[in-house]
Protein backbone atom coordinates (compact mmCIF):
# COMPACT_ATOMS: atom_id res chain seq x y z
CA UNK A 1 0.00 0.00 0.00
CA UNK A 2 1.42 3.17 -0.82
CA UNK A 3 1.26 5.88 1.76
CA UNK A 4 0.17 9.52 1.06
CA UNK A 5 2.17 12.07 2.70
CA UNK A 6 0.59 15.32 2.99
CA UNK A 7 2.81 18.33 2.42
CA UNK A 8 2.64 21.52 3.80
CA UNK A 9 3.98 23.72 1.64
CA UNK A 10 2.90 27.53 1.50
CA UNK A 11 3.22 30.22 -1.03
CA UNK A 12 4.94 33.47 -0.54
CA UNK A 13 4.63 36.03 -3.30
CA UNK A 14 7.71 38.49 -3.78
CA UNK A 15 6.56 41.70 -5.00
CA UNK A 16 8.86 44.20 -6.88
CA UNK A 17 7.80 47.51 -7.69
CA UNK A 18 9.15 49.37 -10.66
CA UNK A 19 8.98 53.30 -11.06
CA UNK A 20 8.05 54.83 -14.58
CA UNK A 21 9.32 58.55 -15.24
CA UNK A 22 7.38 60.37 -17.89
CA UNK A 23 7.99 63.73 -19.10
CA UNK A 24 5.43 66.42 -20.37
CA UNK A 25 6.08 70.24 -21.91
CA UNK A 26 4.44 72.68 -20.29
CA UNK A 27 4.45 76.46 -21.28
CA UNK A 28 5.16 78.95 -18.97
CA UNK A 29 6.35 82.19 -21.25
CA UNK A 30 6.07 83.56 -24.78
CA UNK A 31 8.92 85.14 -26.33
CA UNK A 32 8.19 87.92 -29.52
CA UNK A 33 10.64 89.27 -31.23
CA UNK A 34 10.78 92.11 -33.60
CA UNK A 35 13.04 93.33 -36.30
CA UNK A 36 13.50 97.12 -37.20
CA UNK A 37 15.99 98.22 -40.39
CA UNK A 38 17.16 101.94 -39.41
CA UNK A 39 18.45 103.90 -41.99
CA UNK A 40 20.37 106.85 -41.86
CA UNK A 41 23.25 109.32 -44.12
CA UNK A 42 26.03 109.78 -43.36
CA UNK A 43 28.74 111.98 -45.21
CA UNK A 44 31.86 110.63 -45.60
CA UNK A 45 35.41 111.75 -47.36
CA UNK A 46 36.69 109.72 -49.86
CA UNK A 47 40.22 109.85 -50.98
CA UNK A 48 40.86 109.29 -54.67
CA UNK A 49 43.81 109.24 -56.72
CA UNK A 50 44.63 109.32 -60.07
CA UNK A 51 47.95 110.22 -62.53
CA UNK A 52 48.05 113.12 -64.75
CA UNK A 53 50.64 112.71 -67.24
CA UNK A 54 52.97 115.73 -68.98
CA UNK A 55 54.48 115.18 -72.18
CA UNK A 56 57.57 117.19 -73.27
CA UNK A 57 59.14 117.44 -76.78
CA UNK A 58 62.97 117.53 -76.21
CA UNK A 59 64.68 118.29 -79.62
CA UNK A 60 68.08 116.65 -79.81
CA UNK A 61 69.57 116.69 -83.17
CA UNK A 62 72.25 114.32 -82.66
CA UNK A 63 73.87 111.53 -84.98
CA UNK A 64 74.01 108.30 -83.16
CA UNK A 65 75.55 105.05 -83.48
CA UNK A 66 73.37 102.58 -81.82
CA UNK A 67 69.94 102.79 -81.73
CA UNK A 68 68.55 104.24 -78.26
CA UNK A 69 66.21 102.49 -75.93
CA UNK A 70 63.29 104.07 -74.05
CA UNK A 71 64.47 104.51 -70.44
CA UNK A 72 63.27 105.64 -67.48
CA UNK A 73 64.84 108.31 -65.12
CA UNK A 74 63.38 108.60 -61.94
CA UNK A 75 59.93 108.71 -62.98
CA UNK A 76 59.70 110.07 -66.36
CA UNK A 77 60.23 107.67 -69.10
CA UNK A 78 62.09 108.91 -72.12
CA UNK A 79 61.36 107.30 -75.76
CA UNK A 80 63.65 108.09 -77.94
CA UNK A 81 62.66 109.04 -81.67
CA UNK A 82 64.89 108.16 -84.88
CA UNK A 83 64.65 109.18 -88.11
CA UNK A 84 67.20 107.82 -91.12
CA UNK A 85 68.71 110.69 -92.90
CA UNK A 86 70.18 109.81 -96.70
CA UNK A 87 73.21 111.46 -96.88
CA UNK A 88 76.47 109.67 -98.65
CA UNK A 89 76.55 107.61 -95.66
CA UNK A 90 73.82 106.34 -93.60
CA UNK A 91 73.67 107.85 -90.03
CA UNK A 92 71.12 107.62 -87.40
CA UNK A 93 70.40 110.81 -85.95
CA UNK A 94 68.49 111.20 -82.58
CA UNK A 95 65.85 113.71 -83.75
CA UNK A 96 64.42 113.85 -79.76
CA UNK A 97 63.28 112.53 -77.06
CA UNK A 98 59.84 112.33 -75.86
CA UNK A 99 59.75 112.55 -72.11
CA UNK A 100 56.66 111.40 -70.01
CA UNK A 101 56.28 111.94 -66.18
CA UNK A 102 53.84 110.42 -63.80
CA UNK A 103 52.43 112.08 -60.87
CA UNK A 104 50.41 111.05 -58.52
CA UNK A 105 47.50 113.54 -57.41
CA UNK A 106 45.18 112.54 -54.62
CA UNK A 107 41.94 114.37 -53.91
CA UNK A 108 39.60 114.51 -51.26
CA UNK A 109 35.77 114.73 -52.44
CA UNK A 110 32.92 114.35 -50.02
CA UNK A 111 29.93 111.47 -50.77
CA UNK A 112 26.69 110.88 -49.33
CA UNK A 113 26.21 107.06 -48.33
CA UNK A 114 23.23 105.31 -47.01
CA UNK A 115 24.10 102.96 -43.99
CA UNK A 116 21.60 100.61 -42.80
CA UNK A 117 21.05 98.85 -38.96
CA UNK A 118 19.03 96.33 -37.91
CA UNK A 119 17.59 96.47 -34.18
CA UNK A 120 16.08 93.31 -32.43
CA UNK A 121 13.68 93.46 -29.86
CA UNK A 122 12.70 90.52 -27.78
CA UNK A 123 9.37 90.73 -25.67
CA UNK A 124 8.63 87.72 -22.64
CA UNK A 125 4.73 87.94 -22.29
CA UNK A 126 4.48 85.39 -19.02
CA UNK A 127 1.50 83.00 -19.06
CA UNK A 128 -1.25 83.02 -16.32
CA UNK A 129 -0.44 79.52 -13.97
CA UNK A 130 -4.31 79.07 -14.46
CA UNK A 131 -3.67 78.18 -18.01
CA UNK A 132 -0.56 76.00 -17.30
CA UNK A 133 -2.40 74.31 -15.01
CA UNK A 134 -5.28 73.74 -17.61
CA UNK A 135 -3.07 72.88 -20.35
CA UNK A 136 -1.53 69.95 -17.21
CA UNK A 137 -4.95 68.35 -17.44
Amino acid sequence: MATQEKSNTNTIPVIKERVVIDKRSVDTAKVRIAKNVNERNIQLDVSEEHDNVQVERVPIGQVVEIEPIARYEGDTLIIPVLREEVVIEKKITLVEEIRVTRKKEETTRRVNINLKEEEVNITRESIDQTEVDNKSI
